[in-house]
């Protein structure tokens, strides 16, 4: 089914386009996570993120000490007062363009749970809907897991009936006047060492003209590029140059068989000797052989997702450089400052999170110790990359909208 969502040929751009806007755009970012989507968006474009919201309490003061200017207004929208609210403020700003990334979980292919479909997240492209007809947007973007269009969740059935959830969102967009294009498209044919799939509904009014897709670049940018010239690190090292860049502790046990993965294979595919193994040196029970392997540095990274600290995880072990005793080194999860430029925002990009607790009388800051986050703050920083929207993504998208005008970018 997914197949008749993909974009045609005809929903791209032919040649390369940069976004020219005579005046500054003011946007709402729904599900803004802390807004690593939105990273580059202000930099690089007349568009300036005033109000956001999120969920998450930690997800929402971080993004306040990022975006000290933006107002993020937290909890979830499908509470009549925070819709309220985000409607009143995006309105009083003036807002005309929207991104929402409404959560994934009950869609993706990841999810096997029992309990998938069945949760109030499941709803919540219904508020968001309610929020873009309430304000009333020129334009926006919708974005989430492929798999998110063909879902029809069991929580959602009284609202969906026999549609599916991209039948629904498209049926209602036009239902409010506005032209869409859907596409399914990977943030590495965009200038990203990430190979991140994801659905996005682009809509806006039909004055604005047409808007396409961006033409696709014609390299993926690999893991080496972006990260090969980071300083080798082991388990439990730290990078004195770099706060964001150490090596994640782990046992004797994994560290061994980690050792003996070669670049870009599954620790499963080792000799039996070194094979996944308990702390009890048991042979581990683990049946998911996607897990505990070494990214290929000849080629953008697999999804990062929210489980990126562990190495039984998609794809989220360092891809490792020969030794001459016959091992690889950096038998380790990928770094926070890795994961940051693999999805393509700047380095520096969590700074701001750095500053003593009370710096801004919200977010409570984080814990250090020995040279790395302490456990609880390594797990919220980790899950809210996992959940990322990839910025250079975004940027390609907005190249080609048609808000004032578009032209050929010179040199490209």
């Amino acid at each position: 089914m997914l197949k008749n969502w993909r974009a045609k040929d005809t929903d791209f751009e032919t040649t390369d386009k940069t976004l020219v806007l005579e005046k500054p755009l003011v946007a709402t970012s729904l599900f803004a996570n802390i807004g690593i989507g939105t990273s580059l968006v202000e930099k690089a474009t007349g568009i300036k993120v005033a109000i956001a919201n999120e969920y998450s309490d930690w997800c929402g003061k971080a993004h306040r000490r990022l975006y000290p200017e933006c107002k993020m207004i937290i909890g979830s929208i499908s509470e009549q007062p925070i819709f309220d609210q985000v409607v009143a403020e995006s309105k009083k700003a003036g807002a005309t363009f929207v991104f929402a990334s409404p959560p994934c979980q009950d869609s993706s292919s990841l999810n096997t749970a029992d309990s998938k479909g069945t949760t109030e997240r499941a709803k919540l492209f219904d508020p968001t809907l309610k929020v873009i007809k309430a304000v009333g947007y020129k334009a926006g973007i919708i974005e989430n897991v492929s798999q998110w269009l063909t879902s029809h969740p069991k929580k959602a059935l009284d609202i969906l009936g026999d549609k599916t959830i991209g039948e629904y969102v498209i049926d209602d967009l036009h239902k409010m006047g506005y032209k869409t294009r859907v596409g399914i498209l990977s943030a590495a044919d965009y200038g990203t060492a990430e190979d991140r799939e994801r659905c996005f509904i682009l809509f806006w009014k039909p004055e604005l003209g047409d808007w396409k897709f961006p033409k696709a670049h014609k390299f993926r940018p690999t893991v080496f590029e972006v990260i090969g010239r980071l300083k080798s690190l082991e388990a439990g090292e730290v990078d004195p140059d770099n706060r964001w860049h150490y090596g994640l502790p782990l046992t004797y046990e994994k560290i061994k068989f980690l050792a003996h993965t070669p670049t870009g294979m599954s620790a499963w595919l080792n000799s039996v000797l070194y094979q996944p193994k308990n702390k009890s040196g048991s042979t581990s029970e683990g049946s998911f052989k996607q897990g505990y392997r070494r990214l290929d540095p000849s080629k953008p990274a697999p999804t990062i997702t929210g489980g990126n600290g562990s190495i039984g995880d998609l794809s989220s072990v360092h891809y490792g450089r020969p030794l001459t005793n016959g091992c690889y080194s950096d038998a380790r999860v990928c770094s926070i400052l890795e994961l940051l430029l693999l999805m393509g925002t700047s380095a520096d990009f969590l700074d701001p999170l750095l500053a003593p607790k009370g710096f801004d009388g919200d977010f409570e800051g984080l814990h250090w110790k020995n040279g790395m986050l302490i456990s609880n703050d390594e797990s919220l920083v980790r899950k809210a990359l996992g959940e990322h929207v990839c910025p250079k993504m975004m940027l390609a998208l907005l190249s080609t909208f048609p808000g004032d005008k578009t032209e050929k970018k010179v040199g490209k």
